[in-house]
């Protein structure tokens, strides 16, 4: 998102007012999935999905079994927080 140290309801604020319709979280990690619902609730500003944060590094598809492992669990990790949100 941005580094300013603002609440998160206050970043959601100033998204909605730029025009923007919703936003995409990243998970794993990220912001804080509860507070980002909460902002997303008040605000009445959709979180619209998760992006799956680490397979840009951590592919399904490598060679390695441990390494897809890791990008399996990085995926049902990003489920499971768009299911919360």
């Amino acid at each position: 998102m941005f580094n300013e140290k603002i609440s998160l309801l206050e970043k959601f604020r100033i998204l909605q007012e730029l025009g923007y319709d919703g936003i995409e979280l990243n998970s794993p990690g990220g912001v804080d999935k509860k507070e980002a619902l909460e902002a997303s609730r008040t605000l009445g500003f959709p979180i619209h999905g998760a992006v799956d944060s680490i397979h840009w590094g951590i592919r399904l598809s490598d060679p390695d079994p441990e390494v897809r492992q890791k990008g399996l669990d990085g995926l049902l990790k990003a489920i499971e927080d768009v299911h919360f949100v």
